[in-house]
């Protein structure tokens, strides 16, 4: 019997439970390539980023295969193999291309910040869109006072979209200005 345990504060080696019930789910296998240099040595600071990103992606979609046998993955250097890179529109590195192998559909996934903080809902949402699925959307209200989904503070509601963007809800703002109604 094999049997993992994530003893991390974080639970950085650990899926959120809709991406391991999206995994479980997959009706069609699924592929990943990510397009990161070769040839990096990590000797300036810059390069040394690079690495910590290319193993976080590396690690963050060992799990991903871990936990589904339709989720496979590699890397590719885009100078290596450009013909590649080119077919799927890939411009720059540190790209990762999600394709739908039934479906033919692609996603392709650039970093969010200088850490990846979202990487496992920006695979999440690839796999979605590879998939052909759709991604649920929530809207809140603006223009009457309401309070704000971009503000942290206790009038704002920041962290439910952070955890709405978690869930993968598409979270926008719907502006509905005094103007608009019937008198």
């Amino acid at each position: 019997n094999h049997s993992r345990i994530d003893t991390t504060a974080t639970n950085q080696f650990s899926l959120h439970s809709s991406t391991e019930n999206l995994l479980d789910d997959l009706d069609e296998p699924v592929r990943a390539i990510a397009f990161y240099r070769g040839d990096i040595t990590g000797q300036d600071a810059e390069e040394f980023q690079q690495l910590v990103r290319r193993a976080k992606v590396e690690d963050k979609l060992a799990e991903f295969r871990n936990r589904s046998s339709k989720f496979s993955y590699k890397f590719k250097d885009p100078e290596l193999d450009p013909d590649l890179a080119r077919s799927y529109g890939v411009t720059q590195y540190e790209s990762i291309v999600i394709i739908g192998t039934e479906s033919g559909l692609t996603d392709t996934i650039r970093a969010t910040d200088q850490v990846y903080s979202q990487l496992e809902q920006d695979l999440y949402t690839g796999i979605l869109v590879a998939t052909g699925q759709e991604q649920r959307r929530v809207y809140f209200l603006a223009g009457h006072g309401e309070r704000s989904s971009h503000i942290s503070s206790g009038e704002g509601y920041e962290l439910v979209r952070q955890g709405l963007e978690r869930d993968n809800y598409q979270v926008q703002t719907l502006r509905w200005d005094l103007a608009d109604q019937d008198v």
